[in-house]
């Protein structure tokens, strides 16, 4: 997850940036919860989606004075994905907020991806 979520943008990031000219530029950030908080047993995981977040919110006052660059973080909000469903099979005593996770999806409070989907492009749209 570290590749992924962290060195994996970056690098693509500035990879788009050398080669755009005088493009207009939307970079899109897909956040977690997982960025603002730590959650016991996702170090890896947290850690660099708190990356993602802080090169971001850097390239976004890099570029605030230039209107062709625009960059937006959107946290989707908690998905009924294959990794929820994982965490919701795994091991209480490893994953100490287990209880939040299973009490999310039976309290119909998770969104479906293409949920998630509509609410990242509704914002993309407001921007």
């Amino acid at each position: 997850s570290i590749f992924t979520n962290s060195v994996s943008p970056a690098v693509f990031v500035n990879l788009i940036l050398s080669i755009a000219g005088d493009k207009k530029l939307v970079f899109v950030n897909i956040s977690s919860g997982a960025a603002n908080r730590p959650i016991v047993g996702w170090a890896a995981y947290c850690a660099s989606k708190a990356y993602a977040k802080a090169f971001f919110e850097v390239l976004n006052e890099q570029e605030k004075e230039n209107p062709k660059i625009k960059v937006l973080q959107i946290d989707p909000g908690m998905m009924d994905t294959e990794m929820q469903k994982k965490i919701r099979m795994s091991d209480p005593k490893i994953l100490d907020q287990h209880s939040k996770f299973v009490t999310a999806k039976k309290e119909g409070n998770l969104k479906t991806p293409e949920q998630a989907a509509e609410y990242i492009l509704s914002q993309i749209a407001l921007s």
